[in-house]
């Protein structure tokens, strides 16, 4: 498991955010995405639980 010091490195490193603002910024400027195909009952197809 990776550590908040680590975690931090990472972010400074590849991708320049050193501030949970800038942080915050880049989450909030991300595209969005569209989950629900994720979340809809597959239809027409055998769904089984093994």
């Amino acid at each position: 498991m990776v550590g908040v010091k680590e975690m931090q490195e990472l972010l400074r490193s590849e991708y320049g955010i050193s501030s949970p603002e800038e942080l915050i910024k880049a989450i909030r400027d991300m595209k969005k995405i569209n989950v629900a195909v994720f979340t809809q009952p597959v239809v027409g197809k055998e769904v089984r639980d093994d």
